[in-house]
Formats: structure tokens, C-alpha cells, sequence
């Protein structure tokens, strides 16, 4: 409808492709599998750095959080002095 650019961030790649005489079917698709495994690499990274700052008393709240605790101590992971709401160290 409108030659493959919708206002999004990787429309530039979809103009050029068109520009260099792709339709948009195939210039669509070119930009897909350019940017989109780039885009969910750096995504899962961010995620990944976000949840490794996670305290493991806020880990220990959710279903099996107390597992992911011991595993990441296990693993060598400095163990922070985390106490629960009674003042008890996580065990």
C-alpha cells in the first residue's frame, strides 16, 4: 500500500532495496532476515543483562525462583547477603 515503508526504523533498508529494483515483496523480505536476527540478538542480550541484575531475593518470589538462587550461587555467581522479609538469610 505503501511501497513496503510503514514509518518504521528499518525503512531505509526496505527504500533502498526498492531502489535498487527489488518489489516490495522481496525487498520487504530482504530487510526481514537483515535486521530482524540482528535486532533479537541485541534484545535477548539486553534482557539477559537486565536479569542477571536481579536480586535473588526478588528471584526467589516467583514459581522455582528458589532454584534459579541456588544455581546461580552454585555456578559461582557471588552470592550477595540477601535476607527475606524476616531478616533470614535465603537459604
Amino acid at each position: 500500500m505503501y511501497g513496503g515503508v510503514t514509518g518504521s526504523g528499518t525503512d531505509f533498508v526496505v527504500a533502498a532495496l526498492r531502489q535498487g529494483g527489488a518489489d516490495v515483496y522481496n525487498a520487504s523480505l530482504g530487510q526481514g532476515l537483515l535486521s530482524d536476527p540482528i535486532d533479537k540478538t541485541i534484545t535477548s542480550f539486553v534482557v539477559f543483562l537486565i536479569l542477571a541484575g536481579v536480586s535473588s531475593r526478588f528471584l526467589a518470589r516467583f514459581p522455582l525462583g528458589d532454584r534459579l538462587v541456588h544455581v546461580g550461587r552454585r555456578a559461582g555467581k557471588v552470592a550477595r547477603a540477601d535476607r527475606d522479609s524476616v531478616g533470614q538469610l535465603i537459604p
